[in-house]
């Protein structure tokens, strides 16, 4: 029980430590004074004594990743260890821990907004908020991505991140921005499996306000 505790503590001071490094004036933390190069070479050590530890050892890991993002800030290394958290939350624990996953994928749009891995940490964030009562965000990041450019979202997955949208309008009992939503994916993405959803369930919402009259 005490050792649940000590546990459940240490990962609350973590994700503190965590918002409070990129919240200090000096977010580019233990990175200050270091050159870019310095901060590539001293990635290139942590991720070596990572490649080191047993996959069992996953605190030891979760500690290192964190470490580099603190250390070598401005470099790529830094954005990878923040997606490969979100994927040691969800895979490497023996309950997936959705909500720091979140977390970090959160402050990695907020530090990296243009990096080359935001259509992944977006399309990744809009299966963790399904589900949860966090609609709002779900909308915000179908629509984001929808925005982007043909090159960076297979047009495959933009039907369903429109039907997506439009459904958590509708959990939301938002009824009349679903409805424009759910329109929308019928008539942008025509004889798709998702516009057959949104097909049914207008005609749901349209008996739903016939009987109501």
């Amino acid at each position: 029980m005490f050792a649940v505790k000590r546990n459940l503590w240490r990962r609350i001071f973590c994700a503190l430590s965590w918002i409070l490094l990129f919240a200090s004036p000096s977010a580019s933390g233990a990175a200050a004074g270091r050159s870019l190069a310095e901060q590539d070479q001293r990635a290139l050590e942590i991720r070596l004594a990572i490649s080191r530890l047993p996959e069992e050892r996953v605190e030891e890991r979760e500690s290192l990743y964190y470490e580099i993002v603190k250390s070598c800030p401005e470099t790529e290394a830094a954005e990878e260890a923040l997606w490969t958290l979100s994927n040691l939350y969800l895979d490497s624990f023996p309950e997936p821990r959705e909500q720091m996953a979140r977390e970090v994928l959160e402050l990695f749009l907020a530090h990296y907004p243009t990096s080359r891995w935001g259509v992944q940490v977006r399309n990744r964030l809009v299966l963790l908020y399904e589900g949860t009562e966090n609609r709002s965000r779900v909308v915000e990041l179908c629509r984001e991505l929808l925005r982007a450019g043909a090159m960076d979202l297979p047009s495959s997955y933009r039907p369903f991140l429109a039907l997506t949208e439009a459904e958590a309008w509708d959990q939301a009992n938002e009824t009349e921005r679903a409805r424009e939503a759910y329109a929308a994916v019928v008539r942008d993405y025509p004889e798709t499996p998702q516009a057959q959803s949104a097909g049914r369930r207008l005609a749901e919402i349209k008996a739903k306000g016939s009987g109501k009259k």
